[in-house]
């Protein structure tokens, strides 16, 4: 992870990547005073491995792992239904829960995770790979349970 970039300076020069640089990007994914706390507990343990991962690689797999289970207890809850992640996805897109093309992105969130949970070996992710993946899950969980009136983002989503 030392060898990579965070991006380039103003001059042009690499910046190098460091654990502060994977908080603030993890920092920056949204995340919504009405998400119910123990979702919000799975995304902020998501955010942690993420940044984390800058000394045990393997984590970044790990979280984006984590946020295919927030997705699975976010549909679970907003639909208030046992159902198995596939059903809930498709309740999800027949309710009108989520936007056009989410459904599709959130059937291959779930054939990722149903990869992770019966691994041959353990996965490894690029930050490339996985802040799209981790950040996607927290828009999709902030959509489904918008803020609450008069607060802002939850503090310990």
């Amino acid at each position: 992870m030392a060898q990579m970039i965070a991006g380039f300076d103003a001059g042009g020069h690499p910046v190098p990547m460091t654990p502060t640089c994977l908080e603030q990007l993890a920092a920056s994914w949204p995340t919504s005073s009405g998400t119910p706390t123990e979702i919000a507990e799975l995304l902020r343990i998501s955010r942690r491995l993420f940044a984390h991962s800058f000394f045990v690689y393997e984590f970044m797999a790990v979280a984006a792992l984590w946020s295919f289970l927030a997705l699975e207890a976010a549909l679970r809850a907003c639909l208030q239904s046992h159902a198995p992640f596939a059903k809930l996805i498709d309740q999800a897109c027949e309710q009108g829960r989520v936007g056009p093309g989410v459904g599709e992105l959130l059937h291959a969130a779930r054939e990722l995770r149903n990869g992770f949970a019966h691994p041959s070996t353990q996965a490894a992710w690029t930050v490339g790979m996985a802040a799209p993946t981790v950040e996607a899950s927290h828009r999709v969980i902030a959509d489904l349970f918008p803020e609450k009136e008069g607060t802002t983002e939850h503090d310990g989503a």
